[in-house]
């Protein structure tokens, strides 16, 4: 048994959101698995015998040979194994001489969007001597709108102390996670001098994506004895289950795979326990999927009940070393019991845990959901619009709407009559309009105060699925799934329904059978769909959680 009470996480910490996983980065070298591209930077090396790919930003960075003399690196130094002919260096005379690049990542969308993209940051960085001019390579993720998203990880510097006042480059490298909805990369080589030569010296730059072969996570799936309920959340107070499988991307079966997890840690005042610190795989085929709960060995878990929950969204974290070589994997697991008025016998628990690791509630008070209340149409907004950014930091405060500009801040400009700049939703009702999700309720206004129905819901969401394709994406015949294997049609002249209360004729057939059909909605009861009630915020958890395909724990 591993027991660690966590006293280190500062109160900023205590709630970490859904992201954060994508953002703790292992700075430690480990052998990496099957990569997803080759060195994504052009030019690392300077083997062009010029900086191509590289754009300057500031000072004289330069290329600089081997072959130089003059007390610069030679073949013999400290230095790459496979080096080239060249290096870059700062040049003459500036302080700091910096270049950049930008990798475009967007053919990697779909898995990076699926959190399972990692990467690996190298280079040689150095400089001369006993001098402290050095080199620090850096990469910030940008999202679509070229916003900061993660980062930045930097790798160096290597210090005159590091190299032992030797003239030379040593290997620094960085793994982690590549965070969700990145579409680039900023590149930025700085090297510092003293304003004479600056001898900040890098070879062998190179950034490279890693599938993350971490393929799921499966926490508290069955009861473990009287330790735990098996309702699939960790509460406080359990000892539960912790199921991670893992995917081969390699070619090769991997016999004999093992895990071992450590490092359980939280926000301060609980005990964070591994009753069980090794898990089994056996043997994971090429291109198979398998978790240890396949060999019936895995993880136990506890959290112990603190005398106060600590934050309303309450993580840990785990690290599991797993024996393939594959990068360390940091998982987060969400702790349960969030809401006073939300408890674990309530229908959509479970979905209203996931809505809030995910980030798109907090709830209605820092304590309560308010499970049984309507939704109204600026909560709508919220909702959809963090679903579709990915978290609420990700919706852009201002942007282009109709061709006019909409700015949600302090003496802005909104698009909608009744939706003013500091509205809490003003930069949600317009992210959905420019994603064709709603068009408001008449010309000029989006009437946010009003109840959500059933049917309106169904519009919101089958809209947000296809954004930004509006109605017009959305099949009036469709199937079959190929997930669920349903079909439908509201073709007035050839109908096949499944909800009788929403037929062919009404306009929104369309809409809440493609829901049905994706697994979204199940209907009130039999055949009907109850269009006109009301939605409410503990049945919207369960929407916009299959609608979005969140989950609670993993990968």
């Amino acid at each position: 048994m591993i027991r660690s009470r966590s006293a280190g996480i500062s109160g900023s910490m205590l709630a970490w959101p859904a992201a954060a996983a994508a953002a703790l980065f292992l700075f430690v070298p480990v052998a990496a698995s099957a990569a997803l591209s080759g060195n994504l930077i052009v030019n690392g090396g300077a083997e062009t015998a010029d900086l191509t790919g590289w754009t300057s930003v500031t000072g004289t960075a330069t290329v600089i040979g081997y072959s130089a003399g003059g007390g610069f690196p030679t073949a013999g130094s400290p230095g790459p194994p496979d080096r080239g002919l060249y290096f870059i260096a700062g040049g003459c005379c500036a302080v700091l001489s910096q270049i950049r690049q930008t990798i475009d990542v967007t053919d990697a969308s779909g898995q990076i969007d699926a959190d399972a993209v990692s990467f690996h940051l190298s280079g040689y960085l150095g400089g001369f001597g006993g001098q402290e001019n050095n080199a620090v390579l850096t990469i910030v993720f940008r999202d679509g709108s070229d916003a900061a998203i993660g980062g930045p990880v930097s790798i160096g510097p290597v210090t005159a102390e590091d190299r032992q006042s030797a003239t030379g480059l040593l290997l620094r490298e960085a793994f982690g996670k590549v965070p969700a909805n990145t579409r680039s990369v900023r590149v930025d080589l700085a090297m510092n001098g003293d304003g004479f030569y600056n001898d900040g010296y890098a070879d062998n730059l190179s950034f490279v994506l890693i599938p993350d072969d971490a393929a799921g996570l499966n926490v508290d799936g069955s009861a473990n004895g009287l330790l735990s309920n098996g309702n699939g959340v960790l509460e406080p107070g359990e000892a539960v289950k912790v199921e991670p499988s893992w995917k081969n991307s390699t070619g090769s079966p991997e016999p004999g795979t093992t895990g071992t997890a450590s490092g359980f840690t939280g926000p301060p005042d609980s005990d964070y326990v591994v009753d069980d610190a090794a898990a089994s795989y056996g043997t994971i085929g090429a291109g198979a999927t398998v978790g240890c709960a396949a060999s019936a060995n895995c993880y136990v878990l506890e959290v112990t009940q603190p005398t106060a929950r600590p934050a309303t969204h309450w993580d840990a974290i785990f690290q599991e070393t797993i024996s393939t070589g594959d990068p360390q994997k940091t998982w987060t697991l969400h702790v349960g019991d969030s809401f006073t008025d939300v408890p674990r016998s309530q229908p959509f628990y479970k979905k209203i845990e996931t809505l809030l690791h995910a980030g798109i509630t907090a709830g209605c008070t820092a304590t309560t959901y308010c499970p049984g209340d309507a939704v109204n149409r600026g909560q709508m907004a919220i909702f959809i619009a963090k679903g579709l950014a990915g978290g609420g930091a990700n919706v852009p405060v201002s942007g282009t709407l109709n061709g006019q500009p909409y700015d949600c801040e302090s003496f802005g400009t909104s698009q909608f009559t009744d939706v003013t700049p500091l509205d809490l939703f003003c930069k949600h009702v317009h992210y959905i309009a420019t994603k064709n999700v709603t068009l408001g309720c008449a010309t000029g206004m989006y009437c946010p105060s009003g109840n959500v129905t059933r049917l309106e819901m169904a519009s919101f969401i089958a809209k947000a699925l296809v954004a930004p394709a509006g109605g017009p994406g959305i099949p009036a015949t469709y199937g079959p799934d190929p997930v669920t294997g349903l079909s439908y049609s509201c073709s007035v002249a050839s109908p096949s329904i499944h909800f009788t209360d929403v037929p062919a004729s009404n306009t929104f057939c369309k809409h809440v059978h493609y829901l049905w059909a994706k697994g979204v909605i199940a209907g009130c009861g039999g055949t009907l769909y109850c269009p006109s009630e009301n939605v409410t915020r503990d049945a919207m958890a369960k929407f916009l959680s299959n609608a979005f395909h969140l989950n609670l724990y993993g990968p």
